[in-house]
């Protein structure tokens, strides 16, 4: 019975499907002109939402330009900056953080543990040290600026794809695919009161055309130090004066090591190869080796009989301070 169903199956298809080939090859549209036709499509991060019009949450798009027109020197502070990244987050300039010299973005106040940060749309090495001891996240600081294309910012959750540390979005970090020429960038700069000096010096160096040469690469490297702000030189910060708000003077002294924010270093080495394969397939090869760095002064506390708990000057200016020692008569 099988064999009797399958012939007018064939017949019925072929029936089908032979007007309409017979009118194309009759019209002239041959597979050629077809293909012609057909743009090139590059994909990258396909899970990531791109229909800005279409969709509640929409992908936010950071081209090179709009990077330089911000001004900031770093990748990180340009994602400090955007509205959707709030509570939770951290900087280079955070004091007494527990990532000491990391960059974290938060988007939607849902900590920096939430927040997935990817390169062309691959996961990325975590901080060494993650924030409060619990939550992983990934330096956006230490990323090079000058090989970045553009960012894109899901302002959506995706832990149904991601996994968990993609609850509160997704930044996706896509990096430059070839350089033409050399650029040398430096810059700096400092505070109104004359401290946190900053020095950033960085260049990019291409090589090849992609569509002439079938292969193209770049190699950037980077620099930046910050100097630190004092608590001693912000007495609006540091002072315990109150008598011209009604209050009175406390007579405490502001410890002149303490930190309203710490010197931050940070480096970027980062190379990448793109080739062109037969059958339309890319060959892209990135290395990098990039690093952050801060020097935290951090706040001890020592407790006496007659004073309480006071502070005492610490930090690189006092490497051993002598704290009052605790026993049975100055614990309550």
């Amino acid at each position: 019975a099988l064999p009797s169903l399958v012939l007018p199956l064939v017949a019925a298809l072929a029936a089908t499907f032979s007007p309409a080939l017979w009118a194309q090859a009759a019209s002239g549209d041959g597979d050629g002109a077809a293909r012609g036709a057909l743009a090139r499509v590059t994909v990258t991060g396909s899970n990531i939402r791109r229909a800005d019009a279409e969709t509640p949450s929409p992908v936010q798009n950071l081209t090179a330009a709009d990077i330089a027109r911000t001004g900031y020197s770093t990748l990180g502070e340009v994602l400090q900056h955007l509205s959707a990244n709030n509570m939770g987050s951290l900087g280079q300039a955070t004091p007494g953080a527990f990532g000491a010299g990391g960059s974290g973005i938060s988007l939607r106040g849902l900590t920096v543990g939430a927040t997935l940060v990817l390169i062309d749309g691959h996961r990325m090495a975590s901080y060494p040290l993650p924030d409060d001891g619990q939550r992983d996240f990934v330096d956006i600081a230490s990323i090079p600026v000058e090989a970045v294309e553009r960012v894109e910012v899901l302002k959506d959750g995706a832990s149904a794809i991601y996994g968990s540390d993609a609850m509160a979005g997704v930044v996706n970090v896509i990096l430059k695919r070839s350089h033409e020429g050399t650029a040398l960038q430096a810059e700096v700069g400092s505070a109104s009161r004359g401290d946190a000096r900053m020095v950033k010096v960085s260049g990019i160096r291409g090589f090849g055309d992609l569509d002439r040469d079938g292969i193209a690469g770049y190699f950037s490297a980077g620099f930046r130090r910050q100097g630190q702000v004092l608590l001693s030189d912000r007495p609006a910060l540091g002072g315990s004066d109150w008598t011209r708000y009604g209050g009175e003077d406390l007579g405490l002294t502001a410890n002149p090591e303490l930190q309203v924010a710490p010197e931050t270093r940070s480096y970027s080495l980062l190379g990448k190869v793109t080739a062109l394969l037969p059958r339309d397939w890319t060959l892209s090869v990135a290395a990098s080796v990039l690093g952050s760095r801060a020097t935290q002064v951090g706040l001890l506390n020592t407790v006496s009989p007659s004073g309480g708990i006071t502070t005492f000057n610490f930090g690189p200016a006092h490497p051993a301070p002598q704290p009052t020692a605790l026993n049975g008569t100055n614990v309550i």
